[in-house]
């Protein structure tokens, strides 16, 4: 059984979308979901197995040419949907530390500029699983790009509360925010902890993680905030004492 995916637009009628398009389409839609955020390109090559950018940029091209997407210039994660719905989306991030030669290590995930030599950092994590808790989605998200927690500040002093067929979890996180993108209500908890340092080998920048050490951090906030993911400035700035 097979099927043919027919799109209408009322200006220019019916038309097709190619097979590639639609998974494309699909991908952001359900980044978007899960993360709160729009994927890069380098992240779409991934998860839909293109090896080639400009391959990806003709769809991305495409998609936008038929009105389901829209894109900022020169921007990573200016990627939107044209039909909004309305959602509350609940982020957790994490502030990963590790002390190497008497230094304190941040870990931030670098996503590159499209057609610059720039690149964007930001606080791994996403949006969290109905089902999952705050502490076990840390713990997952992170040993799944190879680094081990030994310590979340605060989990000592979780609690949770039942009410009839509910639970409830109380925890106190490093700080929340929240932030609004058109119909989108943005939640981020952002939780300190700490990963083995024992663990963590020189090859540990794959998947585009970087250790910073925090007084570049520091100067980075100061100097070049513009590199620096927004919705992750006011956290990064409250441990930073700025």
């Amino acid at each position: 059984m097979f099927c043919i995916i027919i799109l209408w637009d009322k200006k220019r009628g019916a038309y097709s979308v190619s097979k590639k398009q639609k998974e494309i389409l699909e991908i952001i839609k359900t980044f978007i979901k899960e993360k709160g955020y729009s994927p890069t390109i380098r992240e779409i090559c991934r998860i839909a197995n293109i090896k080639s950018t400009a391959s990806v940029h003709g769809h991305i091209k495409r998609l936008k040419d038929e009105g389901h997407i829209t894109t900022g210039i020169d921007m990573p994660r200016s990627i939107a949907l044209t039909k909004k719905e309305k959602s509350v989306k609940v982020v957790v991030n994490a502030i990963a530390l590790m002390c190497a030669e008497n230094k304190e290590y941040i870990l931030l995930q670098e996503n590159k500029k499209q057609h610059a030599n720039e690149s964007i950092f930001e606080l791994p994590g996403g949006v969290i699983r109905e089902s999952e808790s705050v502490y076990g989605y840390l713990r997952r998200k992170l040993k799944a790009n190879g680094f081990e927690l030994t310590k979340i500040f605060g989990e000592d002093k979780c609690n949770e509360l039942s009410y009839e067929e509910e639970v409830l979890t109380v925890f106190k996180p490093f700080c929340v925010t929240q932030s609004f993108n058109d119909n989108n209500l943005i939640v981020s908890s952002t939780i300190l902890c700490e990963v083995d340092s024992a663990n963590v080998k020189n090859d540990s920048n794959k998947y585009d993680f970087k250790w910073v050490c925090t007084d570049d951090l520091r100067a980075m906030l100061v100097d070049h905030q513009e590199n620096i993911s927004a919705h992750n400035i006011a956290a990064l700035k409250l441990f930073c004492n700025l």
